[in-house]
């Protein structure tokens, strides 16, 4: 879904790309709307019937307003409070995408949590069950250059903002350990690799190397010239 900031809203940035504006002006829109006065639902209606906004970020877009106007609490969603904690590993995406579907793999860096995966797009993104099946996990997965990935994972329904602040501490924990543990075996990634005494940086032979030959050549054939001469001579 969108790219979450550190305090639970998603960045500015990614509500201008999908929305067409930015917080600032929908926050100006909905006041002007008299939106503070309204319900949740009748917000996210507004925004979807006279604005365009599609039904999640309809939702997201009321979510934040209610937020900032001191109608609803940090993390609070219409479905209780989420999280979300993300971390950059220097691993291959499909490294870390077994690292959460691969029972055994997950135990490593997850030993006291259950999730029960419902659905899944390998190396993309999957979703679960957390727990008692109270809650929902959304984990995100994407590839940057090979080499690396990112890993973001939200967690949904919480039933508290107590539990919201735990879960994020706990989530922020769990997936620095995986980062210790991908990065820790990841294969080593050199800048150059190693290439032939022959092969110059560019693929060609070295010139030195391709001279010596044909300087060989060159030497024999005079010696050969100048015996043939003095056999003439005698």
């Amino acid at each position: 879904m969108g790219t979450f900031l550190a305090e639970g809203r998603i960045s500015d940035v990614a509500v201008a790309a999908r929305t067409g504006k930015g917080w600032a002006e929908w926050f100006r829109i909905l006041d002007d709307a008299g939106c503070k006065d309204l319900e949740h639902q009748e917000i996210a209606t507004r925004l979807y019937e006279k604005h365009g906004v599609d039904g999640w970020w309809a939702q997201m877009v009321a979510v934040a307003y209610e937020q900032a106007r001191g109608k609803r609490r940090l993390h609070e969603r219409p479905d209780g409070f989420a999280v979300s904690a993300s971390r950059v590993i220097a691993a291959p995406v499909s490294a870390a995408y077994k690292a959460w579907t691969d029972a055994r793999s997950r135990k490593r860096w997850l030993p006291d949590g259950t999730l029960t995966i419902s659905t899944a797009t390998v190396n993309k993104s999957l979703r679960a069950a957390w727990g008692d099946g109270k809650t929902r996990l959304e984990v995100n997965f994407y590839d940057k250059n090979g080499a690396k990935c990112q890993v973001v994972a939200q967690h949904h329904k919480l039933p508290s903002a107590a539990d919201a602040d735990r879960m994020k501490a706990y989530w922020s924990q769990r997936l620095e350990g995986l980062k210790g543990i991908l990065e820790k075996s990841a294969p080593a990634v050199t800048s150059r690799a190693r290439r032939p005494a022959t092969e110059s940086t560019n693929g060609r032979p070295r010139a030195a190397a391709a001279g010596k030959p044909r300087r060989a050549a060159a030497t024999g054939a005079r010696r050969a010239k100048s015996t043939s001469s003095g056999s003439r001579k005698r």
